[in-house]
């Protein structure tokens, strides 16, 4: 059987599929030399139980060291909170049932050729037989034996209970020299981490609202088990912080010293990474001259963690945003602070932010003498003379030489304004009302108007008004004495208020209102409010409120909207970006534009013609893809598309198809589309319930590329995944052909015959009819 040549516009779709062809299939082959082929996946089984039968006082923190312990891995130990089952109520009949699933869900991953490891962490009563749960008791060996049955390459347990050390000796475990370190995780076998030896109590303890074993671990995890710097911390170095913080905390408890005990079977080339810092959300660095033990709470006032720290260590800890209070206590005295975290940045705690508080003295019963030395009290700071300010109410100037204010400053007195005119310059100390004339200057606080045809600058607060004809200027440098003398300092603000220019904006600090320029707006810090501009908008600090302009707009921080008809960039992304180009470094939220692209996780949806993320939930566009998703080749046939090749690009939650191929009949015809698709997952991990979407062009002999019918298709394809690179999927089809001219819809070929025409002025037709799809997909 002959074919005809395909039409001029077959020729074009089929030399633009070759193209895109080229373009992506190193992008397939790159995406998967980037990371393993199926990558690294954890689960982890956390139980905290308080209840340890009718003989046993019930535990208070139980619960808590859980939460805390899945909290930690799930925000930095890569471990997705799916994969995380906790239990904090039961018997030993439910941690059974907890083994059973996720050892069948970790069989699934290691099927798609995924690297697999598995925690179980218990926090509660046990003794030197088990784990006591209620009235029940699950035996060591039999934990064991619950543990080797999860398939994972890596397993790891953490005990934090009483006698939890007997684990540890039922197969010989003892301690001994710290194992290998190496930044490397080719690892494989189990690990054993208990709180105490076999025959040691495992203590809980009100102050810190926590056992002591996983407080430390937790804090360790959480970075100050970093020793080396890298930004992670390993299961040697947090074994190592948690013994030692744990041990040197419970020498002088009534209980004891309380000692921890492994048991490493891991063979590899290196040690095991648990939790990885650069993951965080927020960061808080401590500083490096300050040595001592340093206490952080959150807002609640929960102690969150805890540890020495010794001088010219660099420490940094990962923490979710949020207000904290941090205590340091010295040899000498005690010191305190307070911070706020932001997302997606590190704030250094600065040791000028630190300032002496009183300790509280206190006696041990029945001891004449105080329990220890009392801190020396700080040195009190040298008090500097108070400036003297003189309140002019209204002033003037005329160029620089002539000035009221300047005549009054004789004795080095300090200015206060009610009212300013001037003209080219005019400069005061404190404006309380208005400054109106070219140029205008305020050193430490403007509160009330300025009016400028060139100039207006306030080099302290900002409350209220400034409005030029081409720049505005607010600068943080006040002077505090002015602030003592007055009473009326807010430290947290900088400009409360607007700032109009027909040029440029620039306020160096926290804006709190609006910033309105058809040039440039400029912040160094915070924005709370609105920053709109016909050209630039720039924050590098958070914005909290909205930019618009029609040029670029640049935050550090984004939580509100970025609008432009230009360039959107966002450090973090909590809110949505509108423009034709969006940049953001991740978060959530949503990017809506031609091109969007997140350099990290994006929780939300983008929108657009390209889209690009390195992980993303929800992605619509004609080319979408992420990294972690990759790029997978399928062939399939159905009754339109005897052989049909495409590219599916994956998100976490949807996929975006391009579509080539050829229907075979009396001539040649050529299909290529484009579809989107709905992930809804059955059995996690394996078998997915898939609709969608596509759109075909439908090329052949003897129809111009105008009247060329186009073909719509929805399927809904059942898909069972039996490896990483390897899924099947088939289902019924929904079709329907639609043409200008009636006469090229009229295909006489298989998979073509509609069940139902319609024509319309004998200029359209329509026909419908059901198939079928089956496939095979790498």
């Amino acid at each position: 059987m002959m074919y005809a040549t395909p039409s001029p516009m077959a020729s074009a779709v089929a030399r633009a599929a070759l193209v895109v062809l080229g373009v992506l299939a190193p992008l397939a082959v790159s995406a998967q030399a980037a990371e393993p082929p199926a990558g690294l996946r954890r689960f982890a089984l956390v139980v905290g139980i308080n209840d340890g039968g009718a003989e046993r006082v019930p535990l208070r923190y139980a619960g808590r060291d859980a939460t805390a312990f899945h909290d930690v891995m799930t925000q930095l130990g890569g471990i997705e909170r799916p994969d995380a089952m906790m239990i904090d109520a039961g018997d030993p009949e439910a941690i059974r049932a907890g083994f059973r699933q996720l050892a069948q869900r970790v069989d699934n991953a290691r099927g798609l050729g995924q690297h697999t490891e598995f925690l179980f962490f218990y926090s509660g009563h046990s003794d030197e037989q088990g784990l006591r749960m209620g009235e029940g008791l699950l035996p060591y060996t039999e934990l064991r034996r619950l543990v080797d049955t999860v398939g994972a390459e890596v397993r790891v347990a953490v005990l934090d209970s009483c006698a939890s050390g007997t684990l540890t000796r039922t197969k010989g475990g003892r301690r001994r020299a710290p194992f290998l370190f190496d930044l490397s995780s080719d690892v494989k076998g189990h690990a054993y981490l208990t709180s105490a030896s076999g025959t040691e109590a495992a203590q809980e303890s009100d102050r810190i609202k926590a056992s002591f074993f996983t407080h430390y671990l937790v804090t360790g995890l959480r970075g100050a088990a970093d020793f080396n710097g890298d930004g992670r911390v390993t299961l040697n170095e947090a074994y190592r912080f948690a013994f030692d913080e744990t041990l040197a905390r419970t020498q002088k408890t009534q209980a004891g010293a309380q000692h921890p005990a492994y048991d490493i079977q891991l063979v590899g080339t290196g040690d095991l990474v648990m939790t990885d810092l650069k993951a965080t959300t927020a960061g808080l660095g401590l500083p490096k001259t300050v040595a001592g033990r340093f206490y952080i709470r959150n807002a609640e006032g929960f102690l969150v963690a805890e540890l020495f720290k010794p001088a010219g260590r660099n420490i940094e800890l990962a923490l979710p945003a949020g207000d904290y209070t941090v205590s340091v206590e010295t040899d000498q005295l005690r010191l305190e602070g307070k911070v706020v975290l932001a997302e997606a940045s590190t704030t250094a705690l600065r040791a000028d932010g630190l300032s002496s508080v009183e300790v509280e003295k206190t006696r041990t019963r029945g001891d004449a003498k105080p329990d220890a030395a009392e801190p020396a009290a700080a040195p009190a700071p040298e008090k500097k003379a108070k400036a003297k300010y003189r309140n002019v109410p209204v002033a003037g100037s005329i160029f620089s030489p002539i000035d009221t204010n300047e005549a009054a400053r004789h004795d080095g007195a300090k200015i206060i304004n009610n009212a300013q005119f001037n003209l080219l310059w005019g400069r005061t100390d404190v404006l309380e009302g208005l400054q109106l004339g070219v140029a205008n200057h305020t050193d430490e606080r403007m509160e009330g108007l300025q009016l400028a045809y060139a100039l207006n600058s306030a080099q302290g607060e900002v409350r209220g008004l400034q409005l030029s004809a081409a720049v505005n200027l607010a600068f943080d440098e006040a002077d505090a004495e002015a602030d003592a003398e007055s009473g009326k300092r807010d430290d947290d603000v900088e400009m409360e208020g607007m700032q109009l220019a027909a040029g440029v904006n620039l306020l160096r600090g926290r804006l709190r209102g609006a910033q309105l320029s058809a040039g440039v707006n400029g912040v160094a810090g915070d924005v709370e409010g609105v920053q709109a501009a016909a050209g630039v908008n720039v924050a590098t600090g958070e914005v909290s409120g909205l930019q618009a302009s029609a040029g670029v707009n640049y935050a550090g921080d984004l939580d509100g909207l970025q609008a432009t008809a230009g360039v959107n960039y966002a450090g973090h992304l909590s809110g949505l970006q509108l423009a034709p180009v969006n940049v953001t470094l991740g978060g959530s939220g949503g990017e809506v534009g031609v091109v969007n692209v997140s350099a990290g996780k994006l929780s939300g949806v983008q929108i657009g013609v390209v889209n690009y993320a390195d992980e993303a939930d929800v992605q619509l566009g004609i080319l979408s893809a992420t990294r972690k998703g990759g790029i997978h080749p399928q062939l399939w046939t159905s009754m339109t598309g005897v052989a049909m090749a495409s590219l599916r690009l994956d998100a976490n939650y949807t996929y975006s198809l391009l579509h080539f191929g050829t229907s075979i009949g009396d001539s040649g015809t050529f299909l290529g589309g484009l579809g989107f698709g709905f992930k809804i997952p059955v059995v996690q991990d394996q078998v997915y319930i898939e609709p969608d979407f596509s759109a075909y062009y439908v090329g052949y002999e003897g129809v111009s590329a105008e009247d060329a019918p186009r073909l719509g298709q929805a399927r809904l394809m059942a898909r069972y995944q039996l490896h990483h690179h390897l899924s099947f999927f088939g289902g019924p089809t929904f079709n329907a052909l639609w043409a200008d001219d009636p006469a090229s819809a009229d295909l006489d070929r298989p998979g073509y015959g509609g069940v139902l025409t319609t024509k319309k002025d004998g200029k359209h037709s329509v026909r419908l009819w059901p198939g079928f799809a089956l496939g095979v997909g790498f």
